[in-house]
């Protein structure tokens, strides 16, 4: 038999044994608390027929895409910044450890009080609590870049902008995007 179709029965049979669960742990408590898979189900597939539910999404999707350019922009320079200066790492890390450790939902009475109830403090507590996660990625790609390449193109003399653009962008590409995909996860 072919191993991807072993692998789906693998994990329709894990699926299946989560729903059955759930239905036996749902049929002792009451439904407004843990509502069983069928019920959640009709209750989901309901609010495909709903154009606000649509707009919703529409909205959060767009928050997102708003935070994440942000994102790539603040935590991509900082991240650029902390690789190329690493002298500055010490007076930028304890930024980044605060924003890191503080929960994004603390930060939440804050931004309504700066910015109220708009669609702002969503967009400023994603770039708040994802920035860290990208500069992060981006200065650990800076540590990963071959040295020998650095050393070469500077016994060369090759000027500063052909050593960004051929040798240090394309090195941090993956984590560039690794950090990107974690960001949007968080956000």
């Amino acid at each position: 038999m072919n191993s991807s179709i072993i692998s789906l029965s693998k994990k329709a049979i894990s699926l299946l044994g989560i729903a059955l669960l759930w239905q036996l742990v749902a049929m002792q408590m009451d439904p407004f608390v843990l509502p069983g898979p069928l019920e959640t189900m009709r209750t989901v597939l309901s609010y495909f027929g709903d154009p606000e539910f649509y707009y919703a999404v529409y909205r959060t999707l767009l928050k997102l895409l708003i935070g994440m350019v942000c994102v790539l922009l603040l935590g991509g320079c900082l991240g650029l910044l902390l690789g190329l200066y690493p002298r500055w790492k010490p007076y930028l890390e304890p930024v980044i450890d605060i924003m890191q450790s503080v929960p994004p939902i603390a930060w939440l009475g804050i931004a309504i009080i700066w910015f109220g109830l708009t669609d702002l403090p969503a967009i400023f507590i994603i770039v708040l609590s994802t920035t860290p996660v990208l500069v992060v990625n981006l200065y650990e790609g800076f540590a990963a870049i071959d040295g020998k390449l650095m050393r070469m193109a500077k016994v060369y003399h090759v000027p500063g902008n052909k050593i960004l653009r051929h040798i240090i962008l394309p090195s941090l590409k993956s984590y560039l995007k690794s950090g990107m995909i974690t960001s949007a996860g968080l956000g």
